[in-house]
């Protein structure tokens, strides 16, 4: 199964940070590639979201997330074309006042896509992923 991570640092605490990536409906031009995105069940610290993405081609799935503000949130698809999605951000403080993440992403495409193609996409995504996740934290924290 095709697996990703990374660790980045944000220049927003954990909670700030979490936040933000738990605000599922300005996903869209916030991520490129997203176009679209409805929160269909919202609990305190999990919500089941249905997405709608721009990579190749379209494609339209739900995640079930779960989280702990501030250290944690991870996700598992319910419904979608990919064989697996799941992945998880794990999250602490970096020292600074900041926060320091890792992120790994486990996917597998539904049709045929020989994995080290499908790796290699994912693999080439995940800087530009990184980075929109940067710009979004660096906004608010200039405020």
């Amino acid at each position: 199964m095709p697996k990703v991570q990374t660790d980045a640092n944000f220049p927003i605490a954990p909670e700030a940070f979490y936040d933000l990536i738990v605000d599922f409906e300005n996903l869209p031009g916030r991520i490129t590639g997203v176009e679209s995105v409805k929160v269909l069940d919202k609990t305190p610290d999990a919500w089941v979201v249905e997405h709608t993405i721009r990579v190749i081609k379209r494609f339209t799935y739900t995640l079930a997330f779960r989280g702990e503000r501030g250290k944690f949130l991870e996700w598992k698809q319910v419904e979608g074309p990919f064989k697996v999605n799941e992945g998880r951000w794990t999250l602490a403080e970096d020292g600074a006042g900041g926060t320091a993440a890792h992120y790994e992403m486990n996917l597998e495409l539904g049709m045929f896509v020989p994995r080290s193609i499908s790796k290699g996409l994912i693999a080439s995504d995940l800087p530009r992923l990184m980075s929109d996740w940067r710009k979004a934290a660096t906004a608010l924290a200039e405020g």
